[in-house]
């Protein structure tokens, strides 16, 4: 009995030991965080790294770039799918013009580099609800995954799979989920929207003053 509470304690003490070095499976914790420090205070994503690779790569490579630095939170609205029920998300990046109401594809005189293969919410298993991050699509033309993103402020299976049809069915790119700070966002989300546009979809959604995103970088 004594020999075998002994190898018992052995046994336990080993299973500690790995457990403290990182055994082969990736928890959550392992997963990347990036703050976003913006005018009206700061938000913190986790980073599904584990659940989402290539969205999440994506997302990562312009934040270590520091392409966010400097951009804004410039839309709270909903979907511009004339197929689908409107949710309410607040949308940022570094590709919409405040000044002038035009989106583009050019950053810094050359076009931005996109997503055409993405991980899909049945791939991952991240579904659109309140603190969802997901990454915007060329829905008017190449349908790829674009540097902007947006936070939905409500459950919104809209941009899941099968949510919509324009310009297909395979939703929107999600890869993280905000882990601190969603009170700034319902602050941004409750900014005025008359803003100017360019893009008749999205009119009514611009905020009257972008919220700055100061600073995006890996915590």
């Amino acid at each position: 009995m004594r020999f075998t509470a002994r190898l018992t304690t052995i046994c336990i003490s080993a299973l500690a030991l790995a457990a403290q070095a990182g055994g082969p499976d990736k928890s959550a914790t392992d997963n990347p965080h990036v703050v976003l420090d913006t005018g009206l205070g700061r938000i913190i994503i986790e980073v599904h790294e584990d659940r989402a690779p290539r969205n999440a790569a994506y997302f990562l490579e312009f934040v270590g770039n520091g392409d966010y630095d400097g951009g804004s939170f410039y839309r709270a609205g909903g979907s511009v799918s004339a197929s689908a029920k409107s949710s309410r998300i607040i949308q940022g990046g570094f590709l919409w013009n405040a000044a002038t109401g035009g989106f583009s594809l050019e950053h810094d005189g050359a076009r931005v580099k996109t997503l055409p293969a993405f991980d899909t919410t049945d791939d991952s298993g991240i579904k659109h609800v309140y603190g969802t991050v997901s990454l915007a699509r060329d829905i008017l033309a190449s349908g790829d995954g674009i540097p902007e993103f947006f936070i939905c402020t409500g459950d919104s299976p809209v941009f899941d799979v099968d949510g919509r049809t324009e310009p297909d069915t395979r939703g929107f790119p999600a890869f993280g989920k905000v882990i601190e700070g969603m009170g700034v966002v319902e602050k941004i989300a409750s900014q005025p929207t008359d803003g100017i546009s360019k893009a008749a979809a999205v009119k009514g959604q611009i905020l009257t003053e972008p919220v700055a995103i100061e600073k995006a970088y890996r915590n």
